[in-house]
């Protein structure tokens, strides 16, 4: 490998020889020419292509769309379809996430935030309006006590906690 601290301009006479101009074996770069081998030198420049952009193709399997029954093979006319129909089918951008079931520990958590936030409701219901609330609670009770006795359970509440 050869190391260049400046550029050179061979035959300046105020310039000594180094680096050599022809090279060395050990320091000559090599390449391999695919028709004629290894070859000292660099090998010629390739012709570079130039790139696309990257494209979003719309395509998909032809698949039958039970909306408007027919065979569609567009992403776009699937939508369209769906829209048309009025209809969420497998695969559409709308369709619902599967549900996901919760840890028993998540679920308690959740019932007792449920709860806590129920009797805090029912609490401020209270407060902002006490008459309302117990006339409600009493015509419930009422509405209970007779089907208790409808059902023949009016007994079994008499023996009940009151």
């Amino acid at each position: 490998m050869t190391i260049r601290s400046k550029v050179h301009r061979y035959g300046d006479e105020k310039e000594s020889s180094w680096p050599s101009q022809y090279g060395t074996r050990d320091t000559t770069p090599m390449y391999v020419d695919p028709k004629e081998g290894v070859k000292p030198g660099y090998p010629p420049p390739r012709e570079v292509f130039g790139t696309s952009a990257f494209v979003i193709g719309d395509e998909m399997r032809e698949t039958y769309h039970e909306g408007v029954q027919r065979h569609i093979s567009s992403r776009k006319e699937w939508n369209q379809a769906d829209e048309q129909s009025g209809k969420i089918t497998f695969g559409t951008m709308d369709e619902p996430r599967r549900h996901v079931a919760k840890g028993a520990s998540q679920q308690k958590r959740e019932l007792e935030a449920d709860r806590k936030q129920a009797a805090e409701k029912a609490l401020a219901a209270y407060k902002a309006n006490p008459k309302e609330v117990s006339a409600r609670i009493a015509k419930a009770a009422e509405k209970q006590q007779k089907l208790a006795e409808k059902s023949g359970l009016s007994t079994l509440i008499d023996k009940a906690i009151k």
